[in-house]
């Protein structure tokens, strides 16, 4: 199927789903509902938002499918060579497609089957930012799978990042010093254990090493869209102090959560033992690392999460996590 066939399969779908939606109300609530309103009230009510998802969805999908198109013609470019031979694993940034299908295949398999527990026709996750990137993957020598990876973008080779997608950076990348997005990390589910996670993370220290990085920064996600939930998050991590303003980061205009509000102190000490089993694994290793989320978090509604963003000073990295990690 061509990228125009794609395209136009994708926008009928939603479509499609949308006016099933606006459907599903009775035509006697419709009847009321518009006559309390005035036609410009109507049109700002129901027919912006819907131009607006679809404008939004045609820029999104015709993006994924043009990167498609460039992984099935094009030629990827290995930034920084690395490779390490660790026990039975091997660390490396990839170097041609073949590799780069690898590891979308895995991401696919992670966030979207597991993630969302959908099928996309195209069985990879892709987007834009993967052609910029560096790929760090870990490789299992006995079964020569690839097993983890972690999306790489360093300010030496690169001025655009994912994270500029959802959050307001300019204070931090105008900082001194190179700056290194780390995303999309992900373990397949059969290898999800420290010995995996350690060699990642060296991996990551000799990018940092060779790329003389001072900032690590990420989105990092947790699975909720609840937003009493989200506010609790949020309010118990700035009661713990795992929040900084340093930066003046903030979600751009799409991503902010509006309805993102403050809880009472008796709420979060009610509920911190049940907040903490929402932080991940990954989040909370990042806090052991010396990282701090900076600003509010971003609702992600094509993932069903929300985002935030995490910032590490290179200079306040936890000693003793990082000799713990790099002893694997």
């Amino acid at each position: 199927m061509g990228i125009a066939a794609l395209l136009v399969a994708k926008i009928n779908q939603f479509l499609t789903d949308n006016l099933l939606k606006l459907l599903r109300l009775q035509r006697k609530d419709w009847v009321k509902l518009l006559s309390m309103m005035s036609h410009r009230e109507a049109r700002s009510k129901f027919v912006r938002p819907i131009q607006e998802k679809i404008r939004g969805k045609i820029d999104k999908t015709y993006i994924r499918l043009r990167s498609w198109q460039q992984l099935q013609m094009g030629r990827f470019l290995q930034k920084i060579p690395l490779h390490l031979d660790i026990s039975d694993y091997e660390v490396f940034t990839i170097r041609s497609i073949a590799e780069l299908q690898d590891v979308l295949r895995l991401r696919y398999e992670v966030f979207i089957q597991e993630g969302l527990n959908k099928t996309w026709p195209v069985r990879v996750d892709l987007d834009k930012y993967d052609f910029l990137a560096d790929h760090l993957v870990v490789r299992h020598k006995p079964t020569n799978r690839i097993i983890g990876t972690y999306r790489l973008i360093s300010s030496s080779y690169s001025n655009v990042f994912y994270s500029q997608s959802e959050f307001e950076l300019d204070d931090l990348l105008s900082r001194d010093g190179t700056k290194l997005e780390m995303g999309r990390a992900c373990i397949h589910k059969d290898f999800r254990n420290g010995s995996v996670i350690a060699v990642l993370w060296r991996g990551v220290r000799q990018y940092m090493a060779l790329t003389d990085t001072r900032y690590m920064f990420g989105c990092a996600s947790i699975k909720t869209m609840d937003i009493s939930e989200i506010s609790l998050i949020y309010h118990y991590l700035m009661e713990n102090s795992f929040i900084s303003n340093e930066f003046n980061i903030k979600p751009t205009e799409a991503f902010k959560i509006k309805e993102l509000s403050a809880s009472s102190a008796s709420a979060l000490l009610s509920s911190s033992q049940d907040i903490r089993g929402l932080i991940p694994t990954l989040l909370r290793s990042y806090f052991k690392a010396g990282a701090r989320v900076v600003g509010e978090p971003a609702l992600d509604r094509e993932f069903k999460c929300i985002d935030f963003l995490t910032v590490l000073d290179v200079v306040s990295l936890n000693e003793a996590y990082d000799k713990k990690f790099s002893r694997a």
